[in-house]
C-alpha cells in the first residue's frame, strides 16, 4: 500500500494544536501515514490582523513543507 502523507499550513498556534491533537490521531486511525503541520508566517506589525498576504508569501511557506 502506498503511504498517504498530508501537509497542512496553519495560520496560528490554535490551528496547529488542533491538527496535532485532533486531526493527526484521527487520520492515522484512518490510513494516513503521516501528517505534517507548519505555522505560516504572517504580518507581525503592531495591530496587524492575521491572514495571508500574497501568493508568494504562501508559496514561501509551502516550500518549507
Amino acid at each position: 500500500m502506498k503511504a498517504k502523507i498530508i501537509h497542512i499550513l496553519c495560520e496560528g498556534q490554535t490551528e496547529q494544536g488542533f491538527v496535532e491533537e485532533v486531526l493527526h490521531p484521527y487520520l492515522q486511525n484512518n490510513g494516513v501515514t503521516g501528517v505534517k503541520s507548519i505555522l505560516i508566517t504572517t504580518n507581525k506589525k503592531k495591530n496587524a490582523r492575521g491572514g495571508t498576504l500574497t501568493y508568494n508569501h504562501v508559496l514561501t511557506d509551502i516550500n518549507l513543507l
